[in-house]
């Protein structure tokens, strides 16, 4: 199979560049690289295309010319920036035909040096290519030092003008030249679910030969074929071929857990894309990736991959703070053990209607940095409810693990607690510090709940942690009419104010209207004081003055036959 690779980038070489077949010959060899395997066995070196084409790691230079006869010199010179780890030159020659019959079949003898220090014109060097009888002289050097150097061409035995070609390649990296490997793996995927494992392979220097990759899969994970990319990825369409994974009954059978990845030369890479599968079970899988290299040893790399089919852990959301516009700011708690947290999969999505419609998914930020194991929480910024009602407020957050599970977060309502503040006045006493019953009628389906408060002197109140809601307030007072005040305690996050609140006297029975009943038992407890035992508890001293008198009957009489709020 040589001699078809070797034909096809001499054809390719001269296309390339339209030198002449020696000079072609001359790059091809001094390009070859080293295998080990000894001259002997593998003359100056197996052949690279993309080294023969392209100057890569040092480069290469070729020159040709016509050698004159017999005791010419010809010298080209080439300069080095730095150290060379070893500098190849190569002398050929289309030699004419022998005589038939000849001893020998060379005809012509031109012989090689390289010299450097003080350079000369005459057939003098520090280095000579062993001559032989071939048409091809070679003088390798190895760390030569940065300077300028003299390559030398002799006609040693000429007989008439001789093409020639000279090749000087650099190699400047360490030889052999190390291999090194690396794999790139999902940090977490679902039971189930395929994924890439990407190898890469890449010399450190020179080229790397016949290198070797394979890939051993731990429990739990199976293997559906493999891509192997020669530039580019799968979806990129630059030559890759798929190889799925078939039984070992297939005629031609071949493993896609390991394919050759052909000599790598410094720069570049080769790259193996296998397609893996996780299994039902979830766990720490491992991924091994071996590379064998003729020339650049054996290296291998692991990569665990977590198979996680469960979803992280949401708390329910909480409110946080108000800023201005009654803009919310909430959190909510969440967190995944096995796969960790996707900090960058963090939503949220708001209702103002009580979860009738909603503003749709929101991107917003996670605490810590994925794949966290650790409790964090994400954070919604001045959410434009434009209300704070525990009716009607409610919002509710998704975030996804490393491995793609989603956890969505119970829907919670956001709102914080108001107060409400007025002020009573109670038709007849002096001081207004009597008891007071407010009982609380949501207007916005949250029930009816009372508070029971004691005014100060100049009748002000303040009920504190309130729901925020609307609410009819049903005031009451015992031997005062109610009256119904309705209230909106939404639109703030501070509290309410229920205004100046009036309460008609003569309600001795408390049963909210004032009538014969009331007047029955004024009669009753009629010139009567506090202790007395028509007192009563003083159900018809209307102005608390601790007696029942005339001024309790104009009270009573000034309200007969009213009603209070029902």
């Amino acid at each position: 199979m040589a001699a078809p690779h070797v034909a096809g980038l001499a054809a390719g070489m001269i296309g390339h560049y339209n030198m002449p077949a020696w000079a072609t010959k001359a790059t091809i060899i001094a390009t070859a690289y080293d295998t080990g395997w000894g001259r002997n066995n593998a003359g100056w070196g197996k052949v690279d295309t993309l080294l023969a084409h392209y100057a890569i790691n040092g480069g290469w230079s070729t020159w040709w010319w016509d050698q004159g006869t017999t005791g010419q010199v010809r010298y080209v010179d080439f300069t080095l920036a730095q150290t060379a780890r070893r500098v190849r030159i190569v002398l050929t020659w289309p030699d004419p035909p022998a005589a038939a019959g000849a001893s020998v079949a060379r005809v012509h003898d031109v012989d090689l040096g390289l010299q450097w220090g003080t350079l000369t014109t005459n057939w003098s060097a520090n280095m000579y290519s062993s001559s032989a009888l071939q048409t091809v002289e070679v003088i390798e050097a190895d760390n030569l030092p940065a300077g300028t150097y003299r390559v030398k061409v002799y006609s040693y035995n000429v007989g008439s003008v001789q093409p020639v070609a000279v090749t000087v390649k650099i190699i400047d990296g360490p030889l052999p030249p190390g291999i090194t490997q690396t794999l790139e793996t999902p940090h977490a995927v679902r039971p189930g679910d395929w994924f890439y494992a990407k190898a890469k392979a890449m010399a450190g220097s020179h080229v790397a030969s016949s290198v070797y990759g394979s890939i051993a899969l731990g429990a739990g994970l199976s293997l559906d074929g493999l891509w192997y990319a020669r530039q580019g990825d799968p979806s990129s369409n630059l030559e890759w071929v798929w190889f799925p994974s078939p039984r070992d009954t297939t005629i031609g059978y071949y493993s896609p857990f390991a394919m050759n990845q052909g000599s790598i030369a410094a720069g570049y890479t080769r790259t193996l894309w296998w397609q893996v599968r996780a299994g039902s079970s979830e766990g720490t899988r491992s991924i091994t990736y071996t590379v064998n290299s003729r020339n650049g040893g054996t290296g291998n790399v692991t990569r665990n991959v977590i198979v996680d089919g469960t979803p992280p852990t949401t708390d329910s959301p909480r409110f946080w703070y108000w800023l201005p516009g009654l803009r919310a700011t909430t959190y909510c708690w969440t967190r995944d053990t096995l796969a960790g947290l996707n900090v960058d999969t963090a939503y949220y999505n708001y209702s103002r209607d009580g979860g009738t419609t909603w503003s749709g998914w929101i991107v917003t930020s996670c605490t810590g940095s994925t794949p966290t194991t650790d409790w964090q929480y994400m954070y919604a910024d001045a959410v434009p409810f434009g209300q704070n009602s525990i009716a009607r407020n409610r919002i509710a957050y998704a975030i996804a693990d490393a491995a793609g599970n989603w956890a969505f977060s119970p829907v919670a309502a956001v709102w914080s607690p108001v107060s409400l503040q007025g002020t009573v006045q109670l038709q007849g006493p002096i001081s207004m510090n009597y008891p007071i019953t407010l009982e609380f009628r949501s207007l916005d389906g949250g029930g009816t709940f009372t508070r029971n408060i004691t005014p100060d002197a100049a009748g002000n109140f303040n009920v504190p942690s309130l729901e925020p809601r609307r609410y009819t307030v049903h005031v009451k007072g015992r031997k005062w009419l109610a009256r119904n005040v309705t209230i909106d305690l939404t639109a703030t996050t501070s509290g309410g104010n229920l205004g100046f609140i009036f309460l008609p006297a003569g309600d001795a029975n408390d049963d909210n209207s004032v009538d014969v009943f009331d007047l029955n038992l004024l009669v009753a407890s009629f010139d009567a004081s506090e202790g007395d035992a028509s007192w009563n508890g003083g159900a018809a001293d209307f102005n608390n003055d601790g007696a029942v008198d005339v001024l309790d009957l104009g009270l009573l009489i000034s309200n007969f036959d009213q009603e209070g709020d029902p």
